[in-house]
């Protein structure tokens, strides 16, 4: 598929008829109805692989996963997904086209919008970009931080989604913990999995993310696409 060109004067994407569906949210907006109310979602189950895999690490995620087939919310639970490695290439290729949110993440009702800066700099507007596509770990705190301080200290569980190094990771919950005590800080890396669970890693991820009482993604990414 090709992305649209983007003009450089006003950070906004132009459309055509050979414009793809990724380039272009708005063409999704008139099917969010249709698709959150069809069977596919409202009649959606994990597979039993799936849901072995999360209940098997509860007590490392959050003590109530042992009801991973509940439709109940994960009280107290943040879901953060982090993606690393090979993204920040991409990253750098898709501000070149001023991307926006890629499907639903475009959405009107969420909390978080996404509105270029107009009229700036290419300073300004890399960082602008970074901070949403491949965010660094001070920005990660603050913005999981600032959803802790909305929602009460309650929300003191993580559970971070990514294809990160464990070196980093761990240099990303030090910084955590600076901020706040956290009941637990668990990741993807930490899943304790049989050798099939490990090919559906990425659905026990979405799963957790669900369930999670607050979730903070990427919405550039074709990952969050899926699970909103």
């Amino acid at each position: 598929m090709t992305i649209c060109e983007s003009s450089i004067l006003t950070f906004e994407f132009t459309y055509s008829r050979r414009c793809s569906i990724f380039g272009d949210p708005n063409r999704l907006a008139d099917a969010w109805d249709e698709i959150t109310h069809s069977p596919i979602l409202t009649q959606w189950a994990w597979s039993e692989l799936v849901v072995s895999g999360v209940e098997r690490n509860s007590q490392l995620i959050h003590p109530s996963l042992e009801f991973a087939s509940d439709t109940s919310p994960l009280t107290g639970l943040i879901a953060l997904h982090v993606r690393r490695g090979d993204f920040k290439g991409h990253c750098k290729y898709l501000e070149k086209y001023h991307a926006p949110f890629n499907g639903f993440n475009f959405h009107p009702g969420f909390n978080d919008q996404y509105s270029l800066p107009q009229d700036a700099d290419k300073k300004t507007m890399d960082a602008f970009f970074s901070a949403h596509c491949y965010p660094e770990i001070p920005d990660i705190v603050t913005k999981v931080m600032t959803v802790r301080n909305t929602l009460g200290e309650n929300v003191d569980r993580i559970y971070i989604m990514t294809n990160a190094k464990t070196d980093w990771l761990k240099t990303l919950e030090d910084a955590l913990r600076e901020e706040a005590e956290w009941a637990s800080i668990a990741s993807s890396r930490d899943l304790n999995i049989t050798r099939e669970q490990k090919y559906v890693g990425q659905a026990m991820d979405m799963l957790i993310a669900t369930k999670a009482e607050a979730f903070i993604g990427n919405g550039v990414t074709t990952f969050i696409f899926w699970l909103v």
